[in-house]
C-alpha cells in the first residue's frame, strides 16, 4: 500500500516539475501529458474488486500468494491477478445412464447443491483450480450414484427413492471428507 502512495506522489511531483520552463513559468506541455496518460493507464491495475459471495485469490506471476480478499474494493500490486472463487450455494444436475443389479438400464437425473467454504477457497484453487466441480465433484457424484443404483433391482428403485437419496448423500459426504 505504501509503494502505491509513493508512486502517486512521485507521479504528481514529476507532473508539476515537468511543467516548469527555464524562466520559472509553469505551463502544461507534452511531457506532462505523456506522464499523466501513463499514470492514468496504470491506475486501474492498482485496484481489484471481489464480488459479494466470492473470495479473491491473489496470484503473482502464477504463484498463489498467502491470504485471501473478502468482497469489496482492494488495492493491489499492478502485477498481481485476483481470481474470484464463488462461495455461494450452487446447483448442478447430471443425467446419466446406470445399471441396476438385474442389469436393467436406467436413466437417472441427479441434482446436487454444493458450496465451498471461504477458508478452503485458496486450497481448492491451488490444488484443483476454478473448475473444481467439473474436475472433482462431477466424476465423484457419478460414481457414487452408479454404485448405489447397482445395489437395487429395477422394481425396487421407484419405491426406494428416499432411501436411495440418503445412501447417495451419505456416500458422497464420505468421499468429500477424504479430499
Amino acid at each position: 500500500m505504501q509503494w502505491i502512495i509513493v508512486s502517486v506522489v512521485v507521479g504528481v511531483v514529476l507532473f508539476l516539475a515537468l511543467g516548469f520552463k527555464k524562466k520559472g513559468q509553469w505551463a502544461i506541455n507534452r511531457k506532462q501529458l505523456l506522464a499523466l496518460s501513463a499514470l492514468l493507464l496504470i491506475l486501474p491495475s492498482l485496484f481489484a474488486t471481489v464480488p459479494t459471495g466470492h473470495t479473491g485469490i491473489m496470484t503473482l506471476f502464477g504463484d498463489v500468494q498467502d491470504g485471501t480478499l473478502e468482497a469489496g474494493l482492494h488495492t493491489k500490486n499492478p502485477f498481481m491477478k485476483v481470481v474470484s472463487m464463488d462461495n455461494r450455494a450452487q446447483k448442478a444436475s447430471l443425467q446419466m445412464i446406470c445399471y441396476t443389479s438385474d442389469i436393467q438400464e436406467v436413466t437417472i437425473v441427479y441434482t446436487i447443491n454444493y458450496q465451498i467454504e471461504k477458508s478452503n477457497a485458496q486450497t481448492i484453487y491451488k490444488t484443483i483450480g476454478v473448475s473444481y466441480y467439473e474436475t472433482v465433484m462431477q466424476p465423484m457424484v457419478m460414481e457414487c450414484v452408479k454404485s448405489v443404483i447397482a445395489g437395487y433391482n429395477a422394481e425396487s428403485l421407484i419405491a426406494s427413492r428416499e432411501e436411495l437419496s440418503d445412501k447417495i448423500t451419505e456416500k458422497l459426504e464420505k468421499e468429500i471428507e477424504c479430499l
